[in-house]
């Protein structure tokens, strides 16, 4: 089973440059501002912030054709 990390890593890696940057980024200050308010990494709001970036990564991929 894939982590919180590899997960979003693998999505994004679906992603052109320009969507994947705008996309981890704001995952990245979701995530950072969630552990410095004491958010646990084994959270639902970990997993949905994966899903977020599957999510965005199917919608792409369906776009495209891929």
């Amino acid at each position: 089973m894939l982590s919180i990390e590899e997960r979003i890593s693998e999505a994004a890696s679906y992603l052109p440059g320009n969507i994947a940057i705008i996309v981890l980024a704001d995952v990245d200050k979701r995530i950072s501002d969630w552990r410095a308010s004491g958010g646990q990494e084994d959270s639902s709001y970990m997993e949905q912030q994966a899903r977020y970036v599957e999510n965005v990564a199917k919608v792409y991929k369906k776009k495209h054709g891929q």
